[in-house]
């Protein structure tokens, strides 16, 4: 009878061979700390796609955020982005926290506007942009809807909804746009209404309430502003059945 001869289980074989090597002294030394360094250091950024600042706006420390505070970039708002060009709020050493927009070069980062002339801030909590234009509340002043181009000339007042100091109360965080042409829609108080939802196109004339979904000074307070197909879709209050959904054809967004 042919008897096959036998061997080790693989694993026994492994365990062997490690032995053998150990005994052997022929075991692989640590890389010394200066192999790693060294290592770690080809992993960079090849040189040109390394991150690197793009303009220092705010010199030394930021008076308008305290003596320990360096920096121009404040908390909020975060950037918009149209086309190649990005709108934020900063502040530098002698305009406080404005308007600014960049194209990623140190050349192309300057201030749009000081909406508040001097060392004065302004306060706008969020950008929002709707097709090439950016809109922005500012506190200041009672508060008002800008609007901007990206230019000085073009960064305007759109409507203050409630002149004066008691403010336009818009909701920018409720825009949506609607329709093909920059219309858009937005919760704000008229101070008489309530907040409710209104209406655009960019201009003042065409900056409107739609509807006083709670009537009288009651607030509908409408959000999670959708549009789906020709309606737009928001949530709301009428005072009568809690907050439901509502909707509207984008037809009424026309002129009257």
């Amino acid at each position: 009878m042919h008897l096959r001869p036998k061997h080790p289980p693989r694993p026994l074989v492994s365990l062997l061979l490690t032995l053998a090597l150990g005994c052997s002294g022929s075991a692989p030394e640590m890389e010394p700390p200066e192999a790693l360094d060294s290592r770690a250091q080809g992993l960079a950024s090849p040189p040109g796609l390394a991150p690197s600042l793009v303009k220092d706006l705010q010199v030394g420390a930021d008076p308008y955020r305290g003596s320990n505070e360096k920096g121009s970039w404040s908390a909020k708002p975060a950037p918009v982005v149209i086309g190649s060009v990005a709108y934020f709020q900063a502040s530098d050493e002698s305009n406080g926290r404005e308007f600014w927009r960049t194209d990623g070069t140190p050349e192309g980062t300057w201030l749009v506007k000081d909406l508040l002339p001097g060392p004065a801030s302004s306060t706008f909590h969020e950008l929002v942009a709707v097709g090439d234009t950016v809109y922005f509340l500012l506190q200041e002043n009672g508060g008002a809807l800008w609007k901007s181009d990206g230019t000085a000339a073009g960064t305007i007042l759109l409507r203050d909804v409630v002149p004066g100091s008691q403010g336009s109360g818009v909701d920018t965080s409720a825009f949506v746009p609607v329709g093909p042409h920059g219309a858009f829609a937005f919760a704000a108080a008229s101070g008489v209404t309530g907040v409710e939802l209104w209406v655009s196109d960019g201009t003042s004339a065409g900056t409107r309430q739609l509807a006083d979904v709670a009537r009288g000074a009651m607030s509908a307070s409408p959000t999670l502003l959708t549009v789906s197909g020709p309606r737009l879709f928001f949530v709301a209050d009428e005072g009568e059945h809690g907050r439901e959904l509502w909707s509207v054809k984008h037809a009424a967004f026309q002129k009257r």
